[in-house]
């Protein structure tokens, strides 16, 4: 048996050999910053002065501003969520987390009005 996983540990080191060559750049820094105006986010797109907008866009000018003039490809979604820290019971200055109890954090859950929130994100 112990032959059969030396055999198998060496065949695995073995088949890194045949992996795929990493191609493309590679990325030295990743910038993330926050511009709340959709106008502005797509002419700083069309400036260069960032490089990707992730925000839902609803205005039709901004949207034919970007298949017409920037002729990139729109992505259609969006993601929410309401994420609680665990972290803890106790932060490191001393403070108490209540979110590192399970029972607080299913109470919350249960508190949550889902369908307000639904209704105002989407109407």
């Amino acid at each position: 048996m112990r032959k059969w996983w030396v055999f198998l540990f060496a065949s695995v080191l073995a088949l890194g050999a045949w992996a795929q060559v990493r191609t493309g750049a590679w990325v030295d820094e990743v910038v993330f910053a926050e511009e709340p105006s959709s106008g502005k986010g797509v002419d700083m797109v069309r400036t260069g002065a960032i490089d990707l907008y992730c925000y839902a866009i609803s205005d039709p000018k901004l949207i034919k501003t970007i298949v017409t003039e920037l002729g990139y490809e729109i992505s259609y979604g969006s993601y929410n969520e309401l994420t609680f820290n665990p972290y803890g019971p106790e932060f490191t200055d001393g403070r108490l987390n209540p979110f590192a109890i399970p029972a607080i954090r299913e109470a919350v859950n249960w508190l949550i009005d889902r369908d307000y929130i639904v209704a105002e994100f989407f109407g």
